[in-house]
């Protein structure tokens, strides 16, 4: 079970683990079924509270213990108020070494700085607490929001890349900590 009293914090933002609470799942089925965020990530199927509570106890609470991190919720500092998730993910049988960082923002809260924000503190606390020499970010060519955000998080632009850990003609860009090697080092396919 996820530790209810963990967080960590950047300037305006707390990030805790999610919980199996009934809160925590009605926010996800929110955040994940919003339009915009439908049109960046796709529909995840999470559109129920049991779904959600199922995805947080199965999937999100094992890739903690997996890896030692994983999706974070995202709140406001002074109010509380959850906003969006953080996430470090890297697959069970991930060929990449490497966190891939992504987040997502309430609509409502969208155009404040969140994102950007909560990515620069995942990458921090990542590199800081588990010892992650970077991390990578991926994302729609079209998604220029993603693009920007993933930039203002401090990643540096890779190219488009074929990503081959999401289907076999999958090709997206590519972001990376500043320093790292050259991503083909890293699994990640040949730039465009």
């Amino acid at each position: 079970m996820s530790d209810p009293n963990f967080f960590f914090e950047s300037e305006r933002l707390r990030y805790s683990y999610w919980l199996t609470t009934d809160e925590h799942c009605e926010f996800l089925v929110k955040l994940w079924n919003e339009p915009l965020f439908i049109e960046g990530e796709g529909n995840t199927g999470i559109d129920t509270v049991e779904k959600a509570r199922t995805r947080i106890s199965e999937r999100f609470v094992n890739e903690h213990e997996r890896n030692g991190y994983g999706q974070f919720l995202v709140s406001l500092k002074d109010s509380g108020k959850k906003i969006g998730t953080v996430s470090l993910s890297r697959g069970k049988d991930s060929a990449i070494p490497l966190p891939d960082v992504g987040f997502a923002i309430l609509t409502e809260e969208n155009g404040k700085g969140y994102g950007p924000e909560a990515g620069r503190a995942a990458i921090e606390w990542v590199k800081r607490e588990r010892g992650v020499e970077g991390v990578f970010g991926f994302c729609d060519p079209k998604n220029t929001r993603s693009r920007r955000a993933m930039e203002k998080a401090g990643l540096e632009y890779q190219g488009i890349r074929k990503l081959l850990q999401f289907g076999p003609n999958v090709e997206g860009c590519c972001y990376a900590s500043p320093g790292l090697k050259d991503p083909v080092e890293y699994n990640i396919g040949i730039s465009k």
